[in-house]
């Protein structure tokens, strides 16, 4: 977990609030698990959750509610981009697909 902000500690990522990524200013990027597509969760769509389900909202709550726009599934992960180099993501890096 190099880069991860300290607070969040060893918690497992679907225990991270959006709160945690709101105060850390973590890129937050959707990624579905069946086809690949990515969408960057930006402030604008992070805000808007806020106001829907609340600071408190854990980002396994998130991933249950996000439906991907090409396949129509439901099936995604949150990944947390956590500095400047292109290794530098939580837990993982994004897959790199050709669809």
């Amino acid at each position: 977990m190099v880069g991860v902000p300290r607070s969040i500690g060893p918690k497992a990522r679907d225990n991270v609030l959006l709160r945690e990524v709101i105060d850390f200013n973590l890129s937050a990027v959707a990624e579905c698990t069946r086809c690949g597509h990515k969408k960057l969760l930006d402030d604008d769509i992070l805000e808007r959750l806020r106001q829907t389900h609340g600071r408190e909202f854990r980002m396994a709550d998130l991933t249950k509610i996000l439906k991907c726009v090409k396949c129509q599934r439901f099936e995604a992960e949150i990944l947390f981009r956590t500095g400047d180099y292109s290794n530098d993501w939580w837990p993982r890096r994004p897959f790199n697909r050709r669809n």
